[in-house]
Protein backbone atom coordinates (compact mmCIF):
# COMPACT_ATOMS: atom_id res chain seq x y z
CA UNK A 1 0.00 0.00 0.00
CA UNK A 2 1.46 3.40 -1.04
CA UNK A 3 1.88 6.33 1.30
CA UNK A 4 -0.95 8.89 1.28
CA UNK A 5 -0.26 12.43 0.17
CA UNK A 6 -0.16 15.11 2.88
CA UNK A 7 -2.32 18.21 2.45
CA UNK A 8 -1.50 21.05 4.86
CA UNK A 9 -4.16 23.54 5.93
CA UNK A 10 -3.37 26.59 8.09
CA UNK A 11 -6.01 28.18 10.31
CA UNK A 12 -5.24 31.63 11.75
CA UNK A 13 -7.29 33.25 14.51
CA UNK A 14 -7.38 36.84 15.79
CA UNK A 15 -9.65 39.23 17.63
CA UNK A 16 -11.16 42.23 15.85
CA UNK A 17 -11.52 44.26 19.06
CA UNK A 18 -7.85 45.30 19.40
CA UNK A 19 -8.18 46.98 16.01
CA UNK A 20 -10.14 49.71 17.80
CA UNK A 21 -7.04 50.42 19.88
CA UNK A 22 -5.83 53.97 19.11
CA UNK A 23 -2.25 52.74 18.72
CA UNK A 24 -2.87 51.76 15.13
CA UNK A 25 -5.42 51.82 12.35
CA UNK A 26 -5.53 48.54 10.40
CA UNK A 27 -7.08 50.33 7.43
CA UNK A 28 -3.57 51.51 6.58
CA UNK A 29 -2.84 47.90 5.66
CA UNK A 30 -5.59 47.86 3.02
CA UNK A 31 -5.17 48.60 -0.67
CA UNK A 32 -7.35 51.17 -2.41
CA UNK A 33 -10.17 48.80 -3.41
CA UNK A 34 -10.28 47.36 0.12
CA UNK A 35 -10.44 50.83 1.69
CA UNK A 36 -13.42 51.61 -0.51
CA UNK A 37 -15.15 48.39 0.51
CA UNK A 38 -14.28 48.93 4.17
CA UNK A 39 -15.78 52.44 4.09
CA UNK A 40 -19.15 51.01 3.05
CA UNK A 41 -19.61 49.44 6.48
CA UNK A 42 -21.52 51.85 8.68
CA UNK A 43 -20.50 50.49 12.08
CA UNK A 44 -16.90 50.86 13.35
CA UNK A 45 -16.94 47.24 14.58
CA UNK A 46 -17.85 46.00 11.09
CA UNK A 47 -15.06 48.05 9.55
CA UNK A 48 -12.67 46.62 12.15
CA UNK A 49 -13.69 43.05 11.39
CA UNK A 50 -13.18 43.55 7.67
CA UNK A 51 -9.81 45.27 8.10
CA UNK A 52 -8.47 42.73 10.58
CA UNK A 53 -9.62 39.90 8.30
CA UNK A 54 -7.57 41.32 5.42
CA UNK A 55 -4.59 42.04 7.66
CA UNK A 56 -4.69 38.52 9.11
CA UNK A 57 -5.04 37.05 5.61
CA UNK A 58 -1.94 38.90 4.40
CA UNK A 59 0.05 37.63 7.37
CA UNK A 60 -1.08 34.05 6.73
CA UNK A 61 -0.38 34.24 3.00
CA UNK A 62 3.05 35.83 3.51
CA UNK A 63 3.94 32.93 5.83
CA UNK A 64 2.82 30.48 3.15
CA UNK A 65 4.56 32.17 0.21
CA UNK A 66 7.55 33.71 1.95
CA UNK A 67 6.85 37.20 0.63
CA UNK A 68 6.13 40.58 2.24
CA UNK A 69 2.49 41.24 3.24
CA UNK A 70 2.57 44.52 1.30
CA UNK A 71 3.19 42.56 -1.92
CA UNK A 72 0.03 40.48 -1.57
CA UNK A 73 -3.12 41.45 -3.43
CA UNK A 74 -6.40 39.76 -2.51
CA UNK A 75 -8.96 39.85 -5.30
CA UNK A 76 -12.60 38.78 -5.28
CA UNK A 77 -14.00 36.58 -8.01
CA UNK A 78 -17.51 35.17 -8.18
CA UNK A 79 -17.48 31.53 -9.28
CA UNK A 80 -20.99 31.92 -10.69
CA UNK A 81 -20.94 35.19 -12.68
CA UNK A 82 -17.23 36.04 -12.75
CA UNK A 83 -17.83 39.42 -11.08
CA UNK A 84 -15.50 41.15 -8.62
CA UNK A 85 -17.23 39.79 -5.55
CA UNK A 86 -17.51 36.44 -3.83
CA UNK A 87 -14.62 34.07 -3.13
CA UNK A 88 -11.27 35.75 -2.26
CA UNK A 89 -8.26 34.83 -4.38
CA UNK A 90 -4.56 35.54 -4.04
CA UNK A 91 -3.48 37.40 -7.17
CA UNK A 92 -0.60 35.68 -8.93
CA UNK A 93 -0.81 32.56 -6.76
CA UNK A 94 -3.54 30.37 -8.23
CA UNK A 95 -2.46 27.32 -6.23
CA UNK A 96 -3.11 29.10 -2.92
CA UNK A 97 -6.66 28.91 -1.56
CA UNK A 98 -8.02 31.42 0.94
CA UNK A 99 -11.14 31.80 3.06
CA UNK A 100 -11.98 34.54 5.58
CA UNK A 101 -14.77 34.69 8.16
CA UNK A 102 -15.63 36.80 11.18
CA UNK A 103 -18.32 37.07 13.83
CA UNK A 104 -18.42 39.61 16.66
CA UNK A 105 -14.80 39.71 17.95
CA UNK A 106 -13.59 36.49 16.28
CA UNK A 107 -11.76 36.57 12.94
CA UNK A 108 -10.50 33.44 11.19
CA UNK A 109 -8.48 32.91 8.00
CA UNK A 110 -7.71 29.60 6.30
CA UNK A 111 -4.91 29.13 3.76
CA UNK A 112 -3.96 25.99 1.83
CA UNK A 113 -2.42 24.88 -1.44
CA UNK A 114 -3.75 22.70 -4.27
CA UNK A 115 -7.29 22.50 -2.93
CA UNK A 116 -10.24 24.76 -2.14
CA UNK A 117 -11.12 25.78 1.41
CA UNK A 118 -14.04 27.39 3.19
CA UNK A 119 -14.47 28.50 6.80
CA UNK A 120 -17.29 30.00 8.81
CA UNK A 121 -17.65 31.22 12.39
CA UNK A 122 -20.81 32.34 14.16
CA UNK A 123 -21.59 33.65 17.62
CA UNK A 124 -24.18 31.76 19.64
CA UNK A 125 -27.12 33.87 20.77
CA UNK A 126 -30.59 33.10 22.09
CA UNK A 127 -32.58 30.84 19.80
CA UNK A 128 -35.02 33.73 19.33
CA UNK A 129 -32.26 35.72 17.61
CA UNK A 130 -31.73 32.86 15.18
CA UNK A 131 -35.38 32.35 14.31
CA UNK A 132 -35.25 34.63 11.27
CA UNK A 133 -32.22 32.75 9.92
CA UNK A 134 -33.85 29.36 10.38
CA UNK A 135 -36.05 29.62 7.27
CA UNK A 136 -34.46 27.88 4.31
CA UNK A 137 -31.36 26.71 6.21
CA UNK A 138 -32.15 23.17 7.35
CA UNK A 139 -33.02 20.07 5.36
CA UNK A 140 -36.25 18.44 6.56
CA UNK A 141 -34.33 15.68 8.36
CA UNK A 142 -32.08 18.25 10.06
CA UNK A 143 -35.06 20.31 11.12
CA UNK A 144 -36.67 17.26 12.72
CA UNK A 145 -33.44 16.52 14.58
CA UNK A 146 -33.18 20.13 15.77
CA UNK A 147 -36.73 20.12 17.08
CA UNK A 148 -35.88 17.02 19.10
CA UNK A 149 -32.88 18.79 20.67
CA UNK A 150 -33.23 20.12 24.23
CA UNK A 151 -34.06 23.87 24.12
CA UNK A 152 -30.87 25.01 25.92
CA UNK A 153 -28.76 23.30 23.23
CA UNK A 154 -30.87 24.26 20.24
CA UNK A 155 -29.11 27.51 19.26
CA UNK A 156 -25.67 25.88 19.35
CA UNK A 157 -26.95 22.90 17.33
CA UNK A 158 -28.50 25.18 14.72
CA UNK A 159 -25.23 27.09 14.30
CA UNK A 160 -23.30 23.85 13.95
CA UNK A 161 -25.47 23.00 10.93
CA UNK A 162 -25.17 26.58 9.67
CA UNK A 163 -21.37 26.86 9.89
CA UNK A 164 -20.83 23.48 8.26
CA UNK A 165 -22.99 24.45 5.29
CA UNK A 166 -21.52 27.94 4.98
CA UNK A 167 -18.00 26.49 5.01
CA UNK A 168 -18.92 24.05 2.24
CA UNK A 169 -20.40 26.72 -0.02
CA UNK A 170 -17.53 29.11 0.65
CA UNK A 171 -15.18 26.36 -0.49
CA UNK A 172 -17.03 25.88 -3.79
CA UNK A 173 -17.48 29.63 -4.23
CA UNK A 174 -21.19 29.12 -4.89
CA UNK A 175 -22.28 30.90 -1.71
CA UNK A 176 -25.99 31.34 -1.24
CA UNK A 177 -26.73 30.64 -4.91
CA UNK A 178 -27.18 27.09 -3.58
CA UNK A 179 -30.07 26.89 -1.09
CA UNK A 180 -28.76 25.82 2.30
CA UNK A 181 -31.69 23.48 2.82
CA UNK A 182 -30.64 21.54 -0.29
CA UNK A 183 -27.53 20.44 1.60
CA UNK A 184 -27.68 17.72 4.24
CA UNK A 185 -24.86 17.29 6.75
CA UNK A 186 -24.33 15.08 9.75
CA UNK A 187 -25.93 15.91 13.09
CA UNK A 188 -24.14 18.37 15.41
CA UNK A 189 -23.00 15.62 17.79
CA UNK A 190 -21.46 13.57 14.96
CA UNK A 191 -18.23 14.08 13.03
CA UNK A 192 -18.86 16.63 10.26
CA UNK A 193 -19.53 15.27 6.78
CA UNK A 194 -21.77 16.05 3.84
CA UNK A 195 -24.53 13.53 3.23
CA UNK A 196 -26.28 15.13 0.26
CA UNK A 197 -25.65 18.16 -1.90
CA UNK A 198 -24.92 19.53 -5.38
CA UNK A 199 -22.50 17.94 -7.88
CA UNK A 200 -19.82 20.43 -6.79
CA UNK A 201 -19.64 18.65 -3.42
CA UNK A 202 -19.05 14.92 -4.03
CA UNK A 203 -18.82 13.32 -0.56
CA UNK A 204 -15.60 11.41 -1.35
CA UNK A 205 -13.84 14.70 -2.21
CA UNK A 206 -14.97 16.67 0.85
CA UNK A 207 -13.05 16.82 4.14
CA UNK A 208 -14.54 18.67 7.11
CA UNK A 209 -13.61 19.60 10.66
CA UNK A 210 -15.40 21.55 13.39
CA UNK A 211 -13.09 24.20 14.87
CA UNK A 212 -12.86 25.47 18.43
CA UNK A 213 -13.57 29.20 18.20
CA UNK A 214 -13.91 29.66 21.96
CA UNK A 215 -16.91 29.98 24.29
CA UNK A 216 -20.20 30.99 22.68
CA UNK A 217 -18.94 30.42 19.13
CA UNK A 218 -19.25 27.70 16.53
CA UNK A 219 -16.90 27.35 13.56
CA UNK A 220 -16.39 24.83 10.78
CA UNK A 221 -13.81 24.15 8.08
CA UNK A 222 -14.39 22.50 4.70
CA UNK A 223 -11.71 21.34 2.26
CA UNK A 224 -12.44 20.27 -1.33
CA UNK A 225 -9.84 17.62 -2.05
CA UNK A 226 -8.03 17.29 -5.38
CA UNK A 227 -8.51 13.50 -5.24
CA UNK A 228 -10.39 10.90 -3.23
CA UNK A 229 -10.01 11.25 0.55
CA UNK A 230 -8.52 7.77 0.83
CA UNK A 231 -5.46 9.02 -1.07
CA UNK A 232 -4.85 12.04 1.17
CA UNK A 233 -4.02 12.91 4.74
CA UNK A 234 -5.09 16.39 5.87
CA UNK A 235 -3.01 18.16 8.50
CA UNK A 236 -4.53 21.25 10.14
CA UNK A 237 -2.29 23.70 11.99
CA UNK A 238 -3.90 26.50 14.01
CA UNK A 239 -2.28 29.72 15.14
CA UNK A 240 -3.67 32.47 17.38
CA UNK A 241 -2.30 35.93 16.54
CA UNK A 242 -2.07 38.43 19.40
CA UNK A 243 -3.15 42.06 19.27
CA UNK A 244 0.50 43.13 19.52
CA UNK A 245 1.35 41.03 16.46
CA UNK A 246 -1.55 42.55 14.54
CA UNK A 247 -0.37 46.04 15.48
CA UNK A 248 3.14 45.23 14.21
CA UNK A 249 1.78 43.82 10.95
CA UNK A 250 -0.34 46.96 10.39
CA UNK A 251 2.69 49.21 10.90
CA UNK A 252 4.87 47.14 8.56
CA UNK A 253 2.15 47.07 5.91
Amino acid sequence: MGMSRLLRVSVWWASSLPSLDPRFDPRFALDESERVRCSRYRQPADRARFAVGRLLARGAISAELGCAPRDIHIALRCEVCGGDHGKPRVAGADAVALSIAHAHERVVVVVARDCEVGVDVERIGPIEELAERDTGVLHDEELAALEATAPPERAAAFLRYWTRKEALLKATGEGLTVPLDSLRVTSPDAAPAILDGPPSLPPDRVWMRDLDAGPRYKASLAVLLPCAESELRVDVAERHVTSDELAAWAVRA
